[in-house]
């Protein structure tokens, strides 16, 4: 491989991250965005000595921080700027125009630093659904090894009070890595987890299900058992061994202005990237053999469309030079709609409400946590489950969600449309929804900022039911404000523009009737208690299909999932990259991140995450391997 520089003659790394001095002028690879995909690719690409990487970050290098590093603290960085991107939606016209928070991690390390460290892994299904989309190659069979590569994994021992919860629910396959950098565990559990996995195994008796891919699903946390902190893209990916390469170049608090792209003998090439460093100095970088685009869901798009890739029509409007038209850059925003209801618990159940009531506790806690990685702080367990609707059960169940699409349906659709719709019918005919319970009240309606709907200031001690759809069938988009780079992107996810999607959501907040009388569950929650909002389920009765939408749309927040913005896919069928993750067009650009997603995984798409970026740099380095 022809090198930038030798590797002899490489600078030496220095220890402020976000400092330009004694930057090369080139390099083999330029990797747009130091978060989750980012740095695994920058990683795994510096194996080879030879290659020599600089990785180009917004946010800082905080792999220090207590708040990224405590698991406990999560939510207190989400809408501060200082972790996060702070992104808001336009107004959801479906959600009677609230404005809906895009948190999106800001540091060194993106968003593997702030999410709430659940490990759900995708399904079979979901994998092999990018194969049926255009994307050869791209299935549960080949993605597989990655999914292991990436972390490794702790079981619980058989004194571990975990192990009982393990015994009674599914888990997945994936969890049998031993390898990966990334360390994977389960937290300390409780009467109520145990509760709420017993309770999955009874409705499931009783619907005469004995499969293994839907009902109570156990997923351990990104939490190293021997630190008890945070396990994420930076401490697995960035360790003292890798970021000490002579061939790898971090450079923090860099906002890239855009990719640079040259005409040459007919085709489009992308030539290096375009930065301001920290103290505002403008900086252009050569890139010899790839620029390789890790900016995320909404920041991957953006820059696209500021370098001259996208709607020819948009980039005109904003006055950007125009070098490739696509209209489907920024386009099939996808992301998890999560919808809630607290339910007031039972006398002497233990709820969040108490530390955000008590400020004395938290610091009892900060300093049992500090002293030795103990009490509730180092630990991180949600109970959750997969489930499909009860209709689906019975001898026509396979035919329950397609008959609801082919009356619900939008007309007119393309063919690319109308693939997509199928394909995500038959997964919802796997499993419609993640079900989770958080410990705390969770009012959604109480403003636009996460920070707002946490604050346990309404009366009594709440258990929250939530659903996550899992694949749902409304697509919104990301595209420039302005062509200044500083500008947040304008994100309309379009929530429930779908019909199908509001459908299956109300549906499945009926079910909360069944859920919460269902033994040993029901326990835990005081008869007849009070609800958030509090028309749901008065008086204990079943809630009717039309409340229950008035529910999802006022109770609908983003659970953080979004992906497809830069879909992989045939150019003629919307897609931005192809199977190789290149960019349709361009020569010498690829985009590794969620952006590429052609269709969202089951749950938490962080495993995901891992995984693509890990066979995407397995692909690069093929390609140049001996060049």
């Amino acid at each position: 491989m022809d090198t930038a520089l030798p590797p002899a003659t490489m600078p030496s790394h220095l220890v402020d991250t976000s400092s330009t001095d004694k930057l090369a002028e080139q390099y083999d690879f330029i990797i747009i965005g130091g978060g989750t995909a980012g740095l695994v690719v920058a990683a795994r690409l510096t194996e080879d000595p030879n290659a020599q990487v600089l990785v180009l970050e917004a946010g800082s290098n905080r792999q220090d921080d207590p708040m990224i590093l405590t698991p406990g603290l999560a939510f207190g960085m989400y809408g501060n700027p200082t972790y996060d991107w702070c992104f808001q939606s336009v107004p959801q016209a479906c959600l009677n125009g609230r404005i809906i928070p895009q948190q999106r991690g800001k540091v060194l390390g993106g968003s593997s630093s702030i999410f709430q460290l659940q490990m759900v892994y995708n399904s079979k299904p979901s994998f092999d659904a990018w194969e049926k989309l255009g994307n050869p190659g791209w299935n549960w069979d080949t993605m597989l090894p990655y999914l292991r590569k990436f972390h490794t994994h702790h079981p619980p021992g058989p004194a571990d009070k975990a192990r009982e919860i393990i015994d009674i629910s599914n888990h997945d396959d994936a969890l049998e890595s031993t390898d990966g950098p990334v360390q994977t565990s389960y937290g300390g559990t409780s009467d109520l987890d145990k509760a709420w996995y017993e309770t999955w195994g009874n409705i499931m008796k009783d619907l005469k299900y004995e499969g293994t891919d839907i009902g109570g699903l156990a997923c351990p946390a990104a939490i190293d058992p021997k630190t008890r902190t945070r396990s994420f893209a930076t401490s697995a990916f960035y360790s003292t061994d890798i970021s000490s390469r002579l061939n790898l170049r971090v450079v923090t608090d860099a906002l890239v202005s855009k990719i640079l792209l040259e005409k040459k003998a007919g085709e489009v090439v992308a030539t290096g990237v375009q930065l301001v460093s920290k103290s505002g100095k403008e900086i252009s970088i050569k890139a010899n053999r790839e620029v390789i685009l890790s900016a995320g869901t909404m920041k991957s798009p953006q820059i696209l469309e500021l370098s001259g890739i996208g709607d020819s029509k948009l980039l005109d409007q904003h006055g950007v030079e125009i070098f490739v038209d696509n209209p489907s850059v920024g386009e099939n925003l996808q992301d998890h709609l999560l919808v809630s209801v607290s339910f007031e618990a039972a006398d002497g159940v233990m709820t969040g409400e108490t530390i955000m009531r008590d400020p004395t506790i938290m610091p009892a806690l900060m300093e049992m946590y500090q002293k030795d990685q103990s009490g509730p702080l180092g630990h991180h367990f949600v109970p959750i489950a997969q489930f499909r609707l009860p209709g689906t059960f019975g001898p026509n169940g396979k035919q329950y969600i397609p008959s609801l699409l082919e009356r619900l349906s939008v007309p007119g659709g393309s063919e690319s449309e109308q693939l997509k719709d199928a394909v995500t019918a038959e997964l919802l005919s796997e499993a419609t929804v993640q079900q989770i319970i958080a410990k705390m009240q969770f009012n959604i309606s109480a403003g636009s900022k996460i920070s707002d709907m946490v604050k346990g200031d309404v009366e009594g001690n709440y258990l929250s039911f939530m659903i996550a759809l899992n694949h749902p069938f409304s697509r919104g988009n990301v595209h420039i404000a302005s062509a200044t780079p500083s500008d947040n992107p304008l994100i309309d996810p379009k929530y429930l523009s779908h019909p199908m999607d509001l459908e299956l959501c109300a549906r499945h907040i009926q079910f909360f009737s069944t859920l919460t009388s269902t033994a040993p569950l029901s326990h835990h929650l005081k008869p007849n208690g009070r609800r958030i909002p509090s028309y749901a389920f008065t008086d204990g009765k079943e809630m009717d299909l039309e409340t229950a939408k008035k529910v999802v749309k006022e109770h609908t927040i983003s659970n953080y999932h979004p992906a497809g913005t830069c879909g992989m896919r045939p150019r003629d069928m919307g897609g931005v990259v192809d199977a190789e993750l290149k960019v349709y067009g361009v020569k010498g650009l690829r985009v590794v991140d969620a952006s590429v997603f052609p269709v969202l995984p089951r749950g938490n798409i962080i495993t995901s995450v891992y995984a693509v970026a890990e066979r995407a740099a397995d692909m690069i380095k093929e390609e140049w391997m001996g060049r």
